[in-house]
């Protein structure tokens, strides 16, 4: 992202008026007691990140933790996940891409079809959007709509958001433990895990100058542009 970036990460790039995380934590803390922000770029400098962001719109039952990963410069993401699961025991996680913005309507399809069809069964879930691609990072699956592969593949494009089963984390951890140079979502193609399908317009990945100007102008044209109430 250019100079955009040069002091703190895509977190606080605004869309619509607000800074990306407010949109994610706004909308993740209706089904979250706990939401963990792992940092890196911009705070190895010993920035607290208390001072920096703003949580007074996150309801207050609702916990807000900092993590700050000193390797982050020579690590992927794969690393970050595995420091933030440690502190989890026995609860599903949403584990969220930082430079995803998204609808309310979003999160809570993705959380209800998980509860209502996925958890239960044994399965853990992936965002996509359904349509085979070759641009973006893609998912792939079988006749029984079980995750095979991920990665720079041909398939359904990911979209940034996934729900761990708890009964996968020990395994993810195991799969992370290694691999700290990989990206967290390869997890999902070694758990028993299931698309969780999205709708296109009603998120936006922000990974180039280009998609932050199609973010924005796709934020500022919608009707849903208030904080969500719990």
């Amino acid at each position: 992202m250019g100079d955009r970036t040069a002091e703190l990460p895509k977190l606080f790039l605004e869309v619509g008026g607000r800074p990306l995380y407010e949109h994610q934590l706004t909308r993740l803390a209706p089904h979250c007691d706990r939401i963990t922000v792992v940092l890196g770029h911009g705070f190895d400098d010993g920035t607290a990140p208390e001072s920096v962001f703003d949580t007074s719109k996150i309801a207050a039952d609702t916990d807000v933790e900092f993590m700050v990963i000193d390797e982050w410069a020579t690590t992927e993401n794969s690393y970050t996940a595995h420091s933030a699961l440690e502190r989890i025991d026995d609860e599903d996680v949403l584990l969220v891409c930082g430079d995803v913005v998204f609808t309310q309507s979003v999160i809570d399809e993705l959380v209800q079809t998980y509860e209502n069809g996925l958890r239960d069964d044994g399965f853990s879930g992936v965002g996509v959007v359904e349509g085979v691609q070759d641009e973006m990072t893609a998912v792939r699956w079988d006749d029984e709509d079980v995750i095979t592969d991920y990665g720079a593949i041909k398939g359904h494009q990911e979209v940034g958001l996934f729900v761990l089963n708890a009964a996968h984390r020990d395994q993810a951890m195991e799969i992370l433990g290694g691999q700290d140079n990989d990206w967290f979502p390869i997890v999902f193609e070694n758990v028993p895990s299931k698309p969780i399908r999205v709708d296109e317009n009603e998120r936006h990945e922000i990974n180039t100058p280009a998609h932050l100007r199609a973010a924005q102008d796709k934020w500022s044209a919608r009707a849903e542009h208030s904080i969500p109430e719990r």
